[in-house]
């Protein structure tokens, strides 16, 4: 009896112990060598070798598109690391403009073509990709931009820019001018058959209008006249609709481009005589409060208050529209200053209105001082070229 107590009290102790071991193994959690001071965290944020899981991304758009020498913004779903890294398959294609921020990438369209965009993780595994078009440029530079052609004879229209297949000519007045055979190399011929002047525009295959340029056929050269430019139109005040000023927006948004077109094909005027200085800074001027409204519609345009619209069209209006048509006369009266050099009335006239003083006026009276300075005195520069001639 005494060894069967003895024998039973080891036993219970022996159990015990046995408990006793096994509750610590329970409370013990094997090292993690990767995050020792977080077991329960297999990823280490700050041991580099050790990166953020990085999950699938998606792309908005999904197949973006660009013009080329422009600008398109890719917005990413999902989260982007700092240690994330942007691959461009063909860098002859697309650059990336600047870092990505606030889950955007912006792209730069440099060539015609396709190239695969991939964002890739610290440890270079694919998080997903994209695929970008850049497509040619939408409008045309035409040279000359007027054309000017005997009855019954040829001209020869060349444009900068890439030609599709799908394109078509589309001549206003089909009696004064007429398409002769296909567009190639660049070069559109016509033929003049009428005394008058229509106009010519190229389309894409969805009617977008890619550019256009006037043909003018007389019959004897002493009898062409070179045409008064039309008084600048004032901007309009009666709009009270939000999709209105949109409307306008846009369409001043293209007015604007076109005529920057037109000023590429103009030579520069020297800034050292007279005060065309005066007059390039606010040309410049002109240029950045149109940048900054084009930028503030692209991103505000259905968010915008009626008054933030109203103040965006008065912006294009103004220093986008009317200062490049001022600049668009100040160069083309210098090239006729350049031409007659003995003449001293053209330079005069020069010297007296072109002299960047309008800098401090704007709005109604901003168009009628130019109306009644810069237009007047370019269409009397006319007269006096058209005497000459």
């Amino acid at each position: 009896m005494k060894y069967f107590f003895k024998i039973s009290f080891m036993a219970l102790a022996i159990g015990l112990l046995a408990i006793g071991c096994s509750k610590k193994g329970d409370d013990e959690v094997t090292p993690n060598p990767k995050n020792p001071s977080n077991p329960s965290n297999p990823t280490n944020p700050s041991n580099p070798t050790n990166p953020p899981v990085a999950s699938p991304l998606k792309f908005t758009p999904e197949n973006p598109s660009v013009e080329m020498e422009k600008t398109t913004t890719v917005s990413i779903v999902g989260t982007w690391n700092t240690t994330d890294k942007v691959k461009i398959d063909n860098e002859e294609v697309a650059a990336l403009q600047g870092a990505v921020q606030d889950n955007k990438l912006t792209l730069l369209g440099k060539k015609v073509g396709t190239t695969k965009v991939h964002i890739l993780s610290a440890d270079n595994k694919e998080r997903g990709s994209f695929e970008l078009t850049v497509s040619p440029k939408l409008l045309l530079s035409f040279t000359p931009e007027k054309a000017v052609v005997k009855e019954g004879e040829t001209t020869t229209i060349t444009f900068s820019g890439v030609w599709n297949a799908t394109d078509r000519v589309q001549i206003v007045n089909g009696e004064i001018a007429q398409l002769q055979g296909n567009v190639t190399d660049n070069k559109i011929t016509l033929l003049a058959k009428k005394a008058g002047t229509t106009k010519v525009e190229i389309f894409t295959q969805d009617n977008r209008s890619r550019g256009s340029f006037e043909v003018s056929v007389y019959i004897l050269a002493s009898t062409l006249k070179l045409p008064h430019k039309n008084p600048l139109p004032h901007y309009r005040t009666d709009i009270t609709d939000r999709e209105e000023y949109k409307r306008l927006i846009e369409e001043r948004l293209v007015a604007y481009e076109k005529l920057m077109v037109k000023l590429e094909n103009l030579e520069k005027y020297p800034l050292d005589i007279y005060r065309y200085n005066d007059q390039n800074n606010l040309y410049l001027e002109g240029i950045r409060i149109s940048r900054a409204a084009k930028q503030y519609y692209k991103e505000n345009k259905d968010t915008a208050s009626i008054k933030d619209l109203k103040n965006t069209y008065e912006n294009l209006h103004q220093y986008g529209v009317c200062y490049a048509e001022v600049e668009i006369m100040v160069r083309i009266a210098e090239q006729y200053r350049k031409k007659y050099p003995t003449h001293t009335e053209i330079e005069n006239l020069i010297k007296e209105n072109f002299n960047g003083e309008y800098g401090n006026i704007d709005g109604p009276n901003l168009t009628d001082y130019l109306n009644r300075n810069m237009v007047t005195t370019y269409n009397k520069i006319i007269d006096i070229v058209n005497t000459l001639q």
